[in-house]
């Protein structure tokens, strides 16, 4: 599920029938079907990134056309029409979509990738030997919760090519949270906690 900042426009994504769309706090639901265009077969919504400036929505799905393909789309006009501008080789678990210059995408199989222009070819970033859990975006600061022998997080300055691990916890992380005042909270199974 991702909001919009144009017109509190919800989406969810569908295991079987693209991606689907509220503009009234969910009394009412549209549906924007993906599929190849050949045989119609619908595509399962993997992930869901709007930008925080309302300008761009990204949607990854996979697909079955002779064999597994994972398409990135493209929508310039919040969800209304949609380009296809990438098919990834890996198995993609999450997008985070920052500015149409800073695009990450999480795997699967672990790691992370950084897209810099729109269906640009991504760059890996972070080894595959992490689990990214969660991505957030403090001023010119990236701040990355993941998981590896434990759970830690890597801090970027350098619009995400190079990281410096930060902390380890003593306890177990889920999701970061950034405050309208660009404090970054970490979110836990024992609460809210304050990281910078």
């Amino acid at each position: 599920i991702e909001g919009s900042n144009l017109n509190q426009r919800i989406f969810a994504g569908t295991n079987c029938c693209g991606l689907a769309f509220t503009d009234d706090y969910g009394d009412n639901w549209l549906t924007i079907p993906f599929s190849t265009s050949d045989q119609g077969l619908s595509e399962s919504v993997i992930a869901i990134s709007a930008n925080s400036s309302g300008t761009g929505l990204l949607v990854t799905t996979s697909r079955v056309d002779n064999g597994i393909e994972r398409p990135l789309y493209h929508s310039t006009n919040n969800g209304d029409n949609f380009e296809e501008v990438f098919l990834y080789n890996n198995s993609v678990r999450d997008l985070f979509y920052f500015s149409d210059e800073l695009i990450f995408t999480s795997l699967l199989e672990g790691g992370l990738l950084l897209m810099t222009e729109i269906g640009g070819f991504p760059t890996m970033v972070v080894s595959p030997s992490i689990d990214v859990l969660d991505i957030t975006v403090a001023e010119c600061t990236i701040y990355l919760l993941g998981e590896s022998a434990n759970i830690s997080t890597l801090i970027s300055s350098s619009n995400g090519t190079d990281w410096v691990e930060e902390i380890e916890f003593d306890f177990s992380p889920s999701a970061l949270m950034t405050s309208e005042e660009g404090e970054v909270f970490v979110l836990s199974d024992q609460g809210t906690i304050l990281w910078s």
